[in-house]
């Protein structure tokens, strides 16, 4: 019994310390979690986790195979298949302890409203429900063979035979077929460059005229890894601050022009009197295009501080302010090596502006 206290006790402080170190407040706009007032704010989430129970482990029993949209439905007779293997690990469970199939399904209801009332839940987030359902797999075994779950005695065989396709076959399925997965991702890993941010930081190592210069980035996630590789400063000109990252809150400009951008380098060119340096997530091509685009990143985060229907940050300009722009800063680089390099502001590919 102490051995259970202390157990209980060290996860509960475990829980606080991250709650506290990863909640937002309510500045944010990675979540709507903080907007919520009433009662059906609170119970639709979990309604949308009844109509789709796949929700907690669509990444972890992904339907698409190699170079697929994994994140995407693929219709009901799939998602079938993830709702019957979801279900056989499930009753492996409870055909052996009650208390072990209590435990899943507790945590499984748990981040499944999580991802639909807080926060989108990517593979590395319900990699968590994997370990957890493991663990519990492994304290099975450890615990024996008998099956003493929910069926009565006489229905023993049938409970056994269940726990036996879930443990051989079901459970394997999953770790086999999310390791052909991965495979493929250290496959293009090994093939091509998920960033460009290491060429730029050994870029900017190699050429001392810039070892004093200031970093700005548009949008300015694009530079959250370049510390690793480089000493310069970092400027947010949405936030107006220096820093090493930006912060998805109320209090960085939702919509910014090229024009406003321009000008907010050339500010502090003449305030800190260094070298400043444009990081432009969007090849030249897209700024010669005759038009007036607006384009909008990143997806799935809505900005509290736009109208309604605004999502995400706004980057703007204009075939005047791509002519100023131009006058004003020389091109000394340009990174898009890096895989997706499609210059959408998702993937870290970039040219490099020097402010004359």
């Amino acid at each position: 019994m102490l051995f259970l206290s202390l157990a209980a006790v060290l996860i509960f402080g475990a829980a606080l310390f991250a709650i506290k170190t990863t909640l937002p407040d309510e500045r944010t706009v990675a979540t709507h979690a903080f907007q919520a007032k009433t009662f059906d704010d609170y119970l639709s989430p979990f309604v949308r986790l009844l109509i789709m129970p796949w929700t907690p482990v669509k990444s972890l029993i992904p339907l698409g195979g190699p170079g697929t949209n994994q994140e995407r439905g693929h219709g009901w007779p799939w998602r079938l298949v993830q709702v019957l293997l979801l279900g056989t690990l499930l009753l492996g469970l409870a055909v052996c302890s009650t208390r072990l199939a209590l435990a899943f399904l507790t945590a499984f209801l748990g981040l499944g409203y999580f991802f639909n009332f807080a926060y989108y839940g990517a593979i590395r987030h319900q990699g968590i429900l994997l370990i957890f359902m493991l663990v519990l797999y492994w304290l099975n075994a450890e615990a024996g063979p008998a099956v003493r779950g929910l069926l009565p005695e006489r229905f023993h065989s049938l409970a056994a035979r269940s726990y036996a396709l879930a443990l051989l076959i079901s459970l394997p399925l999953l770790l086999s077929w999310n390791d052909y997965l991965a495979l493929d991702k250290i496959q293009v890993d090994f093939k091509k460059a998920e960033s460009s941010i290491k060429p730029f930081g050994d870029w900017l190592n190699a050429h001392p005229e810039y070892k004093d210069s200031i970093i700005l980035g548009e949008p300015a996630t694009l530079l959250e890894a370049l510390p690793y590789y480089a000493a310069q400063r970092i400027y947010i000109p949405r936030e107006s601050r220096f820093g090493k990252w930006a912060k998805l809150t109320t209090e960085a400009k939702p919509v910014m022009s090229l024009g406003e951008l321009l000008v907010v380098a050339q500010k502090l060119k003449e305030q800190e009197h260094q070298t400043i340096l444009v990081a432009l997530g969007f090849p030249s091509s897209v700024f010669e295009q005759q038009r007036s685009p607006t384009y909008t990143y990143p997806n799935g985060v809505q900005s509290l501080a736009l109208p309604a229907g605004f999502k995400g940050c706004y980057f703007t300009w204009t075939p005047s302010e791509w002519e100023q722009f131009k006058q004003s800063a020389k091109r000394v680089a340009a990174f898009w090596a890096a895989r997706d390099g499609t210059g959408l502001a998702e993937s870290e590919n970039f040219d490099i502006y020097e402010i004359q």
